[in-house]
């Protein structure tokens, strides 16, 4: 059913911060950044103040820090203040920074070594100064544990409302492999029991296997154990816990029915052609990787091939969008438009780069379009993105 282990945390996570700190009180800290998901601009856009933490920062990364205000640290969080070895990530045989780690032994890690800055939990705080914390994402490649254990260290006040921490990772855990292997899988079981002494209990975790929905668990009345919290076929996921705050598991459902429902249009679109076809692949592999100019460069030769494919234009949009070249991303959404009018989703993308321009008329005229295209997508619409500018459907 998770068609995007991250596109579909976002999109939960960008539901649920409003309602758990609807006065934006606490700060939102992105612990390992990496190249594509950028949770820090979606914590940014809803208005909370943010801190990204990422020892290898790509160009698009400080642009967009730049641009959204959020506070840069380019370092590691861990449990060591002072200088650590950044083993410099690997995957299908090319560099990938998003498997970056400070355990050598990760299966992504190559054997190319890095001096990073590393600065501890409660160094970082006493950097940033905040009274709350709203939400600590946390994507360190196997070492989640040396961050999360310093939670039992802060004062009650200071605990995050929500944590997500990745598990899992380059196989299933009836493999028992890589991410799955006993080092891991026992460090990934004491965050687990870490967080339940701090008091976590609402839970949801969403896994990459093909149709498998999330799942919904309280941590506090859960048996610290893989076999309660991991079907054997899982693969790697994120795992969002809340303190002092719940939700129906339907209102949840109906959360991520309304992902599936944007991904469902956003990428059910096929271009029959083969040669296009390798084009776009390659240019879906850039944009993946964060390697954003050369995914535009291979969405433009895409649209040489065929003008009148729709998923280019769009993918297109998103990248330029993340780039800061919004009047070029909103020429793009036009074009996709054009392609596809009875597009919800393209309106509703077009509405939130608006958004982001401060241009609220023409926002509101996408997001009202996008809602008499498909109703479903009003609940999405009314969500915290368009409640910090004030606008209702």
């Amino acid at each position: 059913m998770v068609t995007s282990v991250e596109g579909c945390c976002l999109f939960l996570l960008h539901n649920i911060l409003p309602q758990v700190d609807s006065k934006r009180g606490g700060i939102c800290i992105d612990v390992g950044v990496g190249t594509f998901a950028f949770y820090c601009e979606m914590f940014s856009m809803l208005g909370f103040e943010t801190v990204a933490v990422e020892p290898l920062p790509i160009k698009s990364l400080r642009s967009l820090c730049e641009w959204h205000k959020i506070k840069l640290i380019e370092g590691c969080l861990s449990d060591i203040n002072g200088t650590q070895n950044l083993y410099v990530g690997t995957w299908a045989n090319d560099v990938n920074f998003n498997f970056s780690s400070l355990a050598s032994d990760w299966f992504g890690s190559s054997t190319e070594a890095r001096k990073v800055q590393s600065l501890t939990l409660l160094k970082l705080l006493s950097k940033v100064k905040p009274k709350k914390l709203a939400c600590l994402k946390i994507d360190v490649e196997g070492m989640e544990l040396s961050i999360i254990k310093q939670l039992v260290d802060l004062p009650k006040s200071l605990l995050p409302k929500v944590v997500m921490f990745e598990y899992g990772g380059a196989s299933s855990r009836k493999d028992g492999k890589n991410g799955w292997s006993d080092k891991f899988l026992k460090s990934t079981m004491t965050c687990l029991s870490v967080l339940k002494k701090c008091g976590y209990s609402f839970s949801i975790m969403v896994d990459a296997v093909k149709d498998m929905k999330e799942k919904i668990f309280d941590l506090q009345v859960s048996d610290i154990d893989p076999d309660s919290i991991f079907p054997l076929n899982a693969s790697y996921g994120n795992i969002i816990l809340l303190r002092d705050f719940y939700f129906k598991e339907k209102e949840i459902a109906d959360i991520c029915s309304l992902y599936y429902l944007v991904e469902e249009e956003a990428q059910g679109f096929d271009d029959k052609s083969s040669k296009n076809s390798n084009i776009i692949k390659t240019a879906n592999k850039f944009k993946r990787e964060g390697r954003l100019d050369e995914a535009i460069l291979w969405y433009r030769r895409s649209i040489e091939k065929n003008p009148n494919f729709y998923f280019s234009h769009y993918n297109l949009a998103e990248v330029l969008a993340k780039k800061g070249c919004l009047d070029e991303a909103i020429t793009e959404y036009y074009c996709a438009i054009d392609i596809k009018p009875d597009s919800a989703y393209s309106y509703y993308s077009l509405g939130q780069t608006f958004t982001l321009m401060e241009k609220y008329d023409e926002a509101a005229k996408c997001f009202q379009k996008a809602t008499e295209l498909n109703p479903k997508m009003t609940e999405l619409i009314n969500s915290a993105w368009n409640r910090r500018n004030k606008l209702r459907f």
